[in-house]
């Protein structure tokens, strides 16, 4: 499955909250468990370093952004807790990065990394 192209993201949002939005205020569906399992099933390693230890599924487009999104396999990318931190949200909890995937990819086979961060 094709993942979500960054174009089709909602713009670039940033907060000043260095941990991220508070996880109380997010509804996640009752299915994200199974959901989140499931995934991790299929993409049992880090999308950057390979690693298959401490590991979180990413969703590219934040729920907080867009709930729509929170399901859609296009929209999750799996990564170890450091890279999530680094890569999915620039070393800031409250930010993304809508070319997770991409940089990821460009880091995996030893490219260079293409957004910046």
């Amino acid at each position: 499955m094709p993942r979500l192209h960054p174009a089709d993201a909602p713009s670039h949002v940033s907060g000043s909250d260095p941990e991220g939005p508070d996880p109380s205020l997010q509804r996640r569906s009752p299915h994200w468990p199974a959901v989140e399992r499931a995934w991790l099933r299929q993409n049992p390693d880090c999308a950057v370093c390979g690693s298959t230890e401490d590991l979180n599924v990413h969703h590219i487009v934040p729920v907080h952004i867009d709930d729509r999104w929170e399901l859609d396999e296009r929209n999750l990318i799996t990564l170890c807790r450091a890279d999530h931190l680094h890569f999915g949200h620039h070393g800031n909890w409250s930010d993304w990065n809508p070319f997770v995937a991409s940089d990821a990819k460009a880091v995996r086979i030893g490219g260079p990394h293409l957004s910046g961060t």
